[in-house]
């Protein structure tokens, strides 16, 4: 709308722009916009993934504990299990702790769901964003999210 009316202002006079500045004009702005905006994509899930990596990174090491460890040291603000095999990582996380703490302000459903396009949470047999699991030293099963190591330094976020 602004290149026309620029447009529009040049072909009748009122403006000294010579044909097709006003676009020109107008698509410099917008492009200058979108790269500082960060790309067409939508910002908020972009933000809410970040937020994801940023947990992750941040906390890897100090709220995970290892799945098979006989280590029964005391994890405060324990997120869950750490997983590895054949040197990769798979991050075992809470329900509650994913969508409360993890995604806090973002829909956690369309993060999870995002994550799961991109092949970073595993998804269960029927496609379901968390798998049933029986963890360490329980009785029963309980429904997890399963997260690949790409998650703390893959390039696809």
């Amino acid at each position: 709308m602004v290149a026309a009316a620029g447009e529009l202002a040049g072909a009748i006079g009122i403006l000294p722009w010579p044909n097709d500045q006003a676009k020109i004009a107008a698509n410099v702005c917008f492009q200058a916009w979108l790269g500082q905006r960060g790309g067409i994509g939508a910002q908020e899930i972009a933000a809410g993934l970040a937020q994801v990596r940023h947990f992750f990174q941040t906390h890897a090491a100090s709220r995970f504990q290892p799945w098979d460890s006989a280590d029964e040291r005391i994890i405060n603000n324990r997120t869950w299990f750490i997983c590895q095999k054949d040197g990769t990582h798979t991050f075992i996380v809470f329900l509650d702790t994913f969508q409360k703490e993890i995604c806090q302000g973002f829909d956690h459903r369309i993060i999870a769901n995002e994550l799961k396009n991109k092949g970073i949470l595993l998804p269960d047999s029927q496609g379901r964003p968390t798998q049933s699991l029986r963890l360490p030293k329980a009785d029963k099963t309980s429904r997890v999210y399963v997260f690949t190591g790409d998650i703390i330094a893959g390039d696809d976020l």
